[in-house]
């Protein structure tokens, strides 16, 4: 008997998705922008978001640089001139990427104002928002915030209801199979005992039990 365990997005079960946002100093109001659009799933406890501005004083930065991008679940890389000309946000991104190689997680690159990041380290990533267009060219930019914060929602949404791998059996499914083929491996479709060779149920194309 199958058993669910998705976890809904309002359950209370779940532990905050942990975001790191980098930025350049030169775009510290923009990024304060998109906090702001996304302080609604803050509030919910979807998410816990780290900047550098959340530094408290007397903190080592690095340290807590570290901290927080060792156990972020998604990454923000928010774009422009003034971030790919930072070697500090340089290091950062690319360590965001050794993450994301290594750990799958999420880096999510931000356009925030037009520069070309195509030839960066972090061009094959699907950037937002979708349509390529940075943030500093919408008339609204209440819009691309909206836009931007509703496809990280569904990133987060995902990661809070993970699809179920339907090639692995169930621990409880596992066990009455066992206990199943233990009463059935002594007869066979006769009612007789088998004298050549055992009960085989087969599970997948790849899998046996005997």
């Amino acid at each position: 008997m199958a058993v669910d365990v998705t976890v809904g997005v309002t359950s209370a079960e779940h532990r905050p998705i942990s975001l790191f946002s980098e930025f350049a100093p030169e775009d510290v109001s923009l990024h304060e922008q998109l906090e702001k659009h996304l302080s609604s799933l803050n509030r919910k406890g979807l998410i816990s978001l780290w900047s550098i501005d959340k530094t408290l004083a007397g903190a080592d930065r690095n340290v807590e640089i570290s901290l927080n991008l060792n156990t972020a679940q998604i990454i923000l890389l928010l774009l422009s001139a003034s971030f790919l000309a930072s070697e500090h946000c340089h290091d950062i991104m690319m360590r965001a990427l050794q993450k994301h190689k290594e750990d799958n997680v999420y880096v999510i690159p931000i356009l925030l104002r037009p520069v070309n990041w195509e030839d960066s380290p972090v061009s094959a990533l699907q950037a937002l928002p979708a349509n390529g267009k940075p943030v500093t060219n919408w008339r609204n930019r209440d819009d691309v915030y909206l836009l931007i914060t509703k496809e990280i929602r569904k990133i987060i949404v995902a990661q809070l209801n993970p699809i179920a791998d339907h090639r692995t059996i169930p621990e409880i499914y596992l066990s009455y199979l066992h206990w199943l083929i233990k009463r059935t491996s002594s007869l066979d479709t006769r009612g007789v005992f088998p004298t050549q060779r055992p009960l085989q149920v087969k599970l997948d194309e790849n899998l046996y039990f005997n």
